[in-house]
This record gives structure tokens, sequence and C-alpha cells, in this order.
């Protein structure tokens, strides 16, 4: 049984955790004695302890303190308890120690999945930074690394796409978000506002051809100016389905700031491409979605652009597309369920389809009929689709699409290490030495990950068996895995 440390000073909060931590089969001790807490964790050598931060006499941050410079306990998991709620806050316990960060009043599930993955395999051998950005924003999380100076890998993944950003002391030399790069792609970044983060320390690797500076302070900046700008000129936003025409020509001067933004790149796709929406604009990646809308709602303020009326929305109401969804979203409430008794947070599991060569069509097969928006685009593109839990409880499962090749494995890297499974489609022909090195990682690097093989014919079944054999996060999915809800089912 896990030994759980509570410190409170409020007898009704320390009463409430008590009942429901043994309710969840943890042994527990708990104080009201900030000043007992580091003696009382070294003799009963808890697992895992759930800190207030707001005591008499002495703070949850100075107790952290002493446990952290204490050699029995600076191991120790530590979850801070607060009703403090400013970002400041959270990121100041997260940087001087703490493993992790809830806000009061607690919600009891939250606090057993969050002391759950504390404890997992996953978080002993993990010594960075992770969270969700609708708790810690994107500039609370950068700011900080940079003013600590850490090296190593952010990498971030949301439904806008998957990305990292190399830090070397504090200072970022390489960035990417999609099909974004360097500074467009921090700045497409600082807008995320849903998706989920992992810092890894490290020294990272040196890219592959030298590129621009990545100024972070200017460029978070020129951010919330963006935001600023876009928020003043929200109503003469098209509709994302409205086709769009260019209406004034040329470009008259633009002024500051707005010389920054891809107005000029806007307007040529729209020359030639009389009709494109908004949504087909955003969904091509050239620029910041926030950069991309500013520039649009700048032109159609001063009539540079003009829309037609949104069209209709088609209705679907076929059966058989409500019959799938409910089967999908069921598939993904069990899955949830499989993730979080390995650690993972159930709010927002990620989850990663790689197709090799010629299994698109095969993926296709699979998604078609799904009545997901994603299933109708070209998804050799890649792309980003959410399924929520079906079976009554909250959560939502994330599934990135991306092709699997040797020039993609850099930028897979990061995505990898925050899906908690991967599943890869091999088509009926494929190379084994593009997968080897993806297999290895899962098997032996990257914690509470499992890989999932579906072959497209015989011989790719007979390289897939090769593959995984003698592994033990490996399956190869059986013949009869033709549907999407089955190969979530098989997954973790």
């Amino acid at each position: 049984m896990r030994k759980v440390l509570l410190v409170d000073d409020d007898a009704t909060t320390l009463a409430i955790l008590e009942r429901v931590l043994r309710d969840a089969r943890y042994e527990v001790f708990s104080t009201g004695q900030p000043e007992k807490v580091l003696e009382l964790a070294a003799e009963k050598a808890v697992d895992v302890i759930v800190l207030d931060v707001m005591m008499p006499g002495l703070s949850g941050f100075d107790v952290l303190r002493r446990l952290r410079a204490d050699r029995r306990t600076e191991g120790v998991p530590i979850l801070f308890l607060s009703a403090l709620t400013e970002g400041v806050d959270r990121v100041r316990g997260l940087r001087e120690g703490a493993d992790d960060y809830i806000a009061k009043p607690v919600v009891p599930e939250e606090l057993v999945l969050r002391l759950q993955r504390l404890l997992s395999p996953r978080s002993a051998s993990f010594t960075g930074l992770e969270g969700n950005l609708e708790v810690y924003s994107f500039s609370e999380v950068i700011q900080n690394l940079h003013a600590a100076k850490k090296s190593g890998l952010l990498a971030l993944v949301s439904r806008a796409g998957s990305g990292w950003i190399a830090l070397k002391k504090g200072e970022a030399v390489d960035a990417t978000l999609g099909a974004l790069r360097d500074a467009d792609a921090v700045l497409a970044m600082s807008h995320l506002s849903h998706g989920h983060f992992r810092f890894e320390p490290g020294e990272p690797s040196d890219r592959s051809e030298p590129g621009p500076e990545i100024r972070l302070g200017a460029l978070l900046l020129h951010a919330a100016w963006m935001s600023d700008e876009l928020e003043r000129r929200r109503t003469f936003l098209p509709h994302e389905d409205a086709p769009l025409a260019v209406k004034g020509w040329p470009l008259p001067e633009l002024p500051e700031g707005f010389d920054r933004q891809p107005v000029e790149a806007t307007r040529d796709r729209l020359a030639k491409r009389p009709g494109t929406t908004m949504a087909e604009l955003l969904a091509e990646g050239f620029a910041p979605a926030t950069a991309v809308e500013l520039a649009l709602a700048w032109m159609a303020e001063n009539q540079l652009v003009e829309a037609a009326p949104a069209p209709a929305p088609a209705v679907r109401r076929g059966v058989d597309d409500t019959q799938r969804r409910k089967s999908l979203e069921s598939a993904a409430g069990r899955l949830l369920d499989r993730a979080a008794a390995r650690g993972h947070s159930r709010s927002s599991v990620h989850v990663l389809f790689q197709v090799c060569g010629d299994a698109w069509e095969d993926l296709r097969d699979e998604l078609s009929g799904t009545a997901l928006p994603f299933a109708s685009r070209d998804l050799t593109r890649g792309g980003t689709f959410s399924l929520v839990d079906g079976n009554g409880g909250s959560g939502e499962i994330l599934i990135h699409i991306r092709e699997l090749s040797p020039a993609s494995r850099r930028r897979l890297d990061a995505l990898l290490r925050l899906s908690a499974g991967v599943a890869v489609w091999l088509g009926k022909d494929f190379d084994p030495e593009t997968l080897k090195g993806l297999v290895g990682d899962v098997e032996e690097r990257i914690q509470d990950r499992t890989g999932l093989l579906i072959a497209g014919g015989p011989e790719a079944r007979r390289k897939a068996d090769e593959l995984t054999s003698g592994r033990s996060r490996w399956r190869v999915a059986p013949e009869s895995a033709t549907s999407l809800d089955a190969i979530l089912d098989l997954l973790l």
C-alpha cells in the first residue's frame, strides 16, 4: 500500500482528503504543523506528499525547500495544494521543486489521478516539467525556462498540431509547429490555449542547417500585440466557411506591426484562387493561424477583401453515422480508462497514428463513415482530431496523424514522447529499416508507451512479426482489426 503524507493547517480539509485517499487504498498520514513535515516524511518513508501552500509559520514553499535539501526526502514526489490560482504561484512551485499543482477546492477524482500519475514508473524516471496549456500558459512556461537558463526540449501537442522548441541555456535555438519553423512556430505556440506540454532537460542536438535568431522576449510581446489587434477587429473577421475574393488592388502601405503579418501572402493566395475560405487558408499552414486571421480582418476592415455569404452547413443525420460515432466514443472511454491506470492524465490523452508509404488508403478506409471532420480532408497532409469519452466520464483523446519516414523522425520525436500509444499503418510494401528506430525507442527509451503495427497484407504481417519478436510493448493487430474503434481497443 502506497503511503501519502497530507499537510494542511485546515482540519476540515485534512479530514476530507484523508477519507478520499483511504477509499482509494492509500495509507494516509497527516499533519497541520508544517515544521513537523520533514521528520514525519522521513520517519514514515512516505511515497508522496500533498502539501498546502498557505500555512502559518512555515509556508509550503519553505517546507518544499527543506524537503528538497534533505537526502532522505529529496526524491519524494510533492503535489502542491493551494487556493492560489495565479500562474505565477503555480510556476513558482514547479520551479522550486514541486512535481505537480492542484487548486482548491479539490476534485477527489482529480487528486487520486494526479497521485497515480506521480507514483507511476513513468514519473519516477522523468525529471522535467509537464502540464496542460489550459492551466499553465505557453508564455508562463517558456519565460520561466528562459529565466532559469534551462537546456532541453519543450514539446507541445494540441489540436492545432504538434511541435517543439529546443532550448540551450534558456535561449531558443530551433522551433517547429506543424509546417512552421523558428519565429513563426513560436508565434503560433504563443496563441495556443489548449493542449499539452512536456519539457525534458538535456543538451539539444544541433539543427541540420543554420537558422535565424529566435528572440523569445520580442516574439512574446509581438504575440500579445497580435491578440489585442485581432480582438479589436473581431467583427471584421469573415466566417471561416465564407468564400473570399480580393477586392482592393494594389495593397496600401501597411501600418506598423501589420508589415510583419502575412497580408501580401494571404492576398496572393486569394488572387490565385478566388472563393478560397478562411478555413482553407488556415489549413495550408503557411503562417501562424492568428497572423492569417489578423491579416484577413485588417483587409476586410479596409475593404480589400470581400466575403460571400457562408454556405448552409450540410446536414447529416444518418443512423449509421450516429451509431458509428457512439461506437468510437465508447472505445475512446475504454482507452481513457486504460491510460489513467498507466498513470496518464485521463482528461487529455494523446495517440499518434503514423503511416508508411502506401498505407494511406488503408487508413482512409478505416476513417470513412466515421462522421469525423478530419476524415474528409487530404490525409497525407496529416492533422489532428479528437474523440470524447462516450462512457459517461470526462476526457478526450487527441489523435495525431503523421507520415513516417526517415526525414520525419526528429520532428515526430517530441510528439511521440507525449503520446500514450502509437499505431503504425504499414501498408503492403514498407521498409523495416524505417521502423527500427521507432520500435526501439518505444521499447527501451520512452516510458509507459505501447505500440501497435497494422499490416496491409501477408508479407507486411511477416515483417511486422519479425520486428516485434521479443518486444514486450509492441503487438501486431489481428487481421480482424479493420475499424478505428477496434484499433483503439488494442492500444495500451
